[in-house]
């Protein structure tokens, strides 16, 4: 990931230079900066106060790979901004490879007609993204007006970055959804434990008025009885009251 964002900086910065008509004419991994993390192109004024508008190629060892063939090819035709475009697909290639184009070879001149002649393209690195692999492939195009331009470069690659990113925005939202199926089910047995201490004190509550409703109801009974007994004791009956009274005169009379 971090390496298709290197190529989305520079891809943007040749795409501002060429919106605003300004040649790089020497883009390779040299002229690269990495500032806070972020590619940066160097300035190509410098370039440009000791080069003209006529093809001036370097045969710097190394640099010969980033170099537009048709330029290669007839030295008498003029820099554009398809043969900065052929520069950056070769600097995106180095990127993966992290190394330089046809480092082995150490005859320049032999170089440069096996890309002139043979159209000699590097190979892709391994486990490099076949639409990356594709992008950069279309900037190497041997036909400059076939190659697509650095604001092309540059939409493709911000888009391929988002798919990439899509898989990894799923798996967190289904990582999000299954924490929230957790709390709600934590929630949902938190509830239930609740509802069942709720139940439970409804009963004990009901069992306890029950004992109470009983205990009133054995207090009532046992009231009755007592008072039955004490009506027995009292001699509140009729008979006892009529022979009460008729015996105590009996008794004052004998005395």
């Amino acid at each position: 990931m971090k390496k298709i964002k290197i190529s989305i900086d520079i891809a943007c910065g040749l795409g501002y230079l060429h919106e605003n008509d300004i040649i790089h004419r020497d883009l390779n991994t040299k002229s690269i900066l990495i500032n806070n993390e972020k590619a940066q192109i160097s300035n190509p004024v410098f370039l440009e106060l000791n080069l003209d508008s006529s093809s001036s190629i370097s045969l710097q060892e190394g640099m010969i790979g980033f170099t537009d063939p048709e330029l290669l090819k007839d030295l008498n035709l003029q820099f554009t901004k398809s043969s900065d475009v052929y520069s950056l697909g070769m600097v995106m290639w180095s990127i993966t490879s992290e190394r330089l184009p046809f480092e082995n070879y150490t005859n320049q001149t032999t170089l440069v007609n096996s890309i002139v002649s043979q159209n000699m393209r590097e190979d892709p690195i391994k486990d490099t993204p076949q639409e990356y692999v594709e992008l950069y492939g279309k900037c190497w195009n041997l036909n400059s007006k076939e190659r697509p331009t650095a604001q092309e470069v540059y939409d493709k690659l911000s888009q391929f970055e988002i798919n990439l990113r899509e898989p990894q925005n799923i798996n967190g939202e289904k990582n999000v959804n299954a924490e929230e199926k957790n709390v709600n089910a934590e929630e949902k047995n938190v509830n239930a434990e609740e509802n069942t201490d709720v139940e439970q004190i409804i009963h004990v509550e009901q069992n306890m008025n029950s004992e109470q409703n009983m205990n009133k109801e054995q207090n009532i009974n046992a009231l009755d009885a007592i008072t039955t007994i004490e009506q027995n004791i009292l001699g509140d009956s009729p008979n006892n009251q009529n022979q009460g009274p008729e015996k105590i005169p009996k008794a004052l009379n004998k005395g």
